[in-house]
């Protein structure tokens, strides 16, 4: 864990964050029942991929928000039994070791636009380096 939040700082600067979590529609093949729930708002067959570290796959029709209060992940985080920020965006619900981590919409001075910065630059080359 301390090796992923050195990564997390090296890379733009952000102190105490070991991971981040982001979804992703991954393309199926039609399954053989039910596949009007695999088709996603793009209308192609689809299932939702929750991030590296929560390897979690559902029907599209779930939000982020839902797959990820349903891990074993958010228990953990919910009972402290992890001490660091996790690096989301507006899909996932506000904690208190998520709520900092979510992007600025509108960066309105220098520092929110450094930061919002940051948390663009963190996300996509750490989601690279995972190959996601």
């Amino acid at each position: 864990m301390q090796q992923s939040m050195g990564l997390y700082n090296e890379v733009a600067g952000l102190l105490n964050v070991f991971a981040c979590v982001d979804g992703t529609h991954v393309k199926i093949i039609s399954p053989p029942e039910g596949e009007v729930a695999f088709v996603n708002r793009k209308n192609y067959f689809s299932i939702k991929e929750i991030d590296a570290s929560l390897h979690s796959k559902q029907s599209w029709i779930f939000h982020d928000a839902r797959i990820i209060t349903e891990s074993a992940f958010y228990e953990g985080m919910e009972a402290g039994q992890v001490r660091g920020f996790v690096l989301g965006d507006s899909a996932y619900p506000l904690r208190a070791w998520l709520m900092l981590m979510t992007p600025i919409q509108a960066p309105a001075n220098p520092q929110q636009e450094a930061y919002y910065a940051a948390h663009a630059r963190t996300r996509v080359l750490l989601n690279v380096a995972l190959g996601y």
